[in-house]
């Protein structure tokens, strides 16, 4: 007992001292999933419901109740003087079926170690895929301050030309149009990337004046998640809940069963003393024990179909998540090959061409441009698809950081390989 208060405390005051403003936290995937795990709100409160799981075995396990003891006396009026009859006895019900009930709270003690297994995975998911959000966040960011930089460069020439009679008025508005769309966008972007920290704060109970600071890159480093029911997390919880279920009806039929009871007592009468034992037998109400058995098989009829629901639900996703991960990967293989390559290529001969003096600036900037906007559409479909495996693998209950990483990276968007 002393264990699990010391445990509470020592949780209570962790969340009751807030990181000061003047803290900088520096995080990486796997720390972030360490701060998840400890600070989500729904682990603690399953914690504290395991220590109550706890405490409902050890009343199963004991006595439904204590020896009862009886003391009596009484006044004899037909005898010639005044005689005092009395007596004691001391009383006990055995509690022959306390076996089920500590079954049942044994099962209930499992399947609440079950539901923290399922939320902990569910947490990893969740706090890894903010992690990837933020990452993304963060370097379109970067690639949107180099876009408003290459704008106003492409402006400045704009009005070279314009001087120089090249073009016309209506042409450089047109280019400040696009500069002033690149600078919305730029402040769409830092307001997601402040969005998506603001996220993670709050995840974490990170206090909000807390600088935060994220590192990591848009990869994957894990294997690919494979569909096992019998190790997702959230079926093996619907699993330990049937099984409770189950007992739950046995529990209900005991209380049709008789109730033994032993007694022990000592009685003065007539001048005489009496010894005495004896055994009570206390029976079942009929009534009761079928109105909780009809109630407890309810209770199982619907854990059977919550688990069965949620199985053909969880392997559909599985499956539907596969297909759309399959599609961005060939998309994305494409993208590499298909464009990044040959714009960056087309760049590099634009500006070997221009300082030969073969082309103009405006030229070689807006071949910049091209690149820099294909490389943010890489960058989407990149983070596009890294929440596709990690919707994959919370489907298929093989949720990252919960395995063993696997030695090579999957970057370049190679086809992940299966352990077997």
């Amino acid at each position: 007992m002393f264990r699990y208060m010391l445990t509470i405390s020592i949780v209570i005051i962790g969340l009751a001292q807030p990181l000061t403003a003047q803290d900088t936290l520096l995080l990486d995937k796997h720390k972030i999933v360490q701060l998840a795990q400890e600070r989500a709100t729904s682990l603690l409160l399953a914690q504290s419901q395991l220590h109550r799981a706890h405490a409902n075995i050890d009343y199963a396990r004991s006595w439904q109740s204590g020896p009862t003891l009886e003391i009596e006396t009484g006044l004899r009026l037909d005898a010639d003087e005044d005689e005092w009859d009395r007596g004691i006895a001391i009383k006990q019900q055995l509690d022959l079926w306390r076996r089920e009930r500590v079954a049942l709270a044994s099962a209930g003690y499992e399947e609440q170690q079950a539901r923290i297994r399922a939320q902990r995975a569910s947490i990893t998911a969740t706090s890894i895929k903010l992690f990837y959000q933020v990452i993304y966040r963060k370097q379109k960011v970067a690639f949107l301050k180099e876009s408003v930089s290459l704008h106003e460069r492409i402006v400045e020439v704009a009005e070279k030309h314009k001087r120089a009679g090249l073009i016309g008025p209506l042409d450089v508005q047109v280019i400040r149009i696009a500069s002033a769309r690149s600078k919305t966008s730029l402040a769409q972007g830092q307001a997601h990337f402040q969005s998506a920290i603001n996220e993670l704060r709050i995840l974490l109970g990170i206090n909000a004046e807390t600088e935060v600071n994220i590192t990591g890159e848009l990869k994957w480093f894990w294997d690919f998640p494979k569909w096992n029911p019998d190790q997702h997390p959230l079926l093996k919880q619907l699993r330990t809940g049937k099984w409770r279920a189950d007992l739950a009806i046995q529990q209900a039929q005991a209380e049709g069963r008789p109730e033994l009871e032993i007694g022990l007592g000592y009685q003065h009468e007539e001048g005489e003393d009496i010894v005495h034992a004896g055994i009570g037998i206390t029976f079942g109400s009929p009534g009761r024990k079928s109105a909780q058995t009809r109630s407890a098989q309810a209770d199982a009829t619907a854990a059977e179909i919550i688990y069965q629901r949620t199985a053909l639900r969880l392997q559909q996703t599985y499956i539907s998540n596969s297909k759309r991960l399959n599609i961005l990967r060939t998309a994305l293989d494409a993208y590499n090959t298909d464009s990044n390559d040959a714009i960056a290529d087309a760049v590099k001969l634009a500006e070997t061409i221009y300082a030969k003096g073969a082309i103009p600036l405006g030229d070689v900037l807006s071949l910049k441009r091209e690149l820099l906007e294909a490389r943010q559409e890489q960058l989407a479909l990149r983070f596009s698809y890294l929440n596709a495996v990690i919707d994959t693998a919370s489907a298929a209950g093989s949720t990252p950081l919960h395995g063993q990483p696997t030695t090579t990276i999957l970057d370049n968007h190679e086809t992940p390989k299966e352990k077997p």
